[in-house]
């Protein structure tokens, strides 16, 4: 089998003379183009090709980083859902209505405590928390660690901050008695 991969081809019958001549025109313009640098070498194709594996590569990895991520908060969820339940204080529910505001959506909530549990909410000694349907108070330690793995939820823990930031000396209202039954 001596001759050239078209000449076989042409004995075989399975392409005619013009078919060759076109194809050899083709490649002989192509490697003429390719000289001049107008058509990208089969080497700045590699290249081409290695920067988008390596790009598809690097955007798996962030899908899969999201991924990981999504399901730690699920997992961080569940155990503060299930931590706020064991650790809630149990108890009647109280004739008193306590409001506050929630610290996520920035809308004001009540509930119904005891009076010892309001003065404990007011100093900041239990705060309210939800488990995603059921409002709970829990002691602030637990609070703490809960909004550490999952803020959302924590619902509202008192602070320093939430009495009025007025001086003594600038209060306008410092002359004046608060009654002991004032309910806010």
């Amino acid at each position: 089998m001596a001759g050239s991969f078209a000449d076989q081809l042409l004995k075989a019958g399975l392409v005619n003379k013009k078919s060759v001549h076109k194809a050899q025109k083709t490649k002989q313009k192509n490697a003429k183009l390719e000289r001049k640098g107008n058509i990208a070498s089969d080497e700045s194709t590699a290249a081409r090709l290695a920067a988008d594996k390596a790009s598809q590569v690097e955007r798996d990895r962030q899908l899969n980083l999201q991924r990981i991520e999504q399901q730690r908060e699920r997992e961080y969820k569940i155990q503060v859902a299930q931590l706020l339940t064991q650790h809630r204080i149990t108890g009647q529910e109280g004739d008193v209505k306590y409001h506050y505001t929630d610290a996520h959506t920035q809308k004001i909530k009540s509930l119904y405590v005891t009076e010892l549990q309001q003065e404990q909410l007011a100093r900041g000694i239990i705060a309210v928390c939800t488990d995603g349907e059921k409002t709970l108070l829990v002691p602030r330690i637990i609070a703490d660690k809960a909004m550490e793995r999952y803020p959302l939820a924590v619902s509202y823990i008192a602070t320093a901050n939430d009495a009025l930031d007025v001086d003594a000396e600038e209060d306008p209202y410092k002359d004046y008695q608060i009654p002991d039954d004032l309910m806010w």
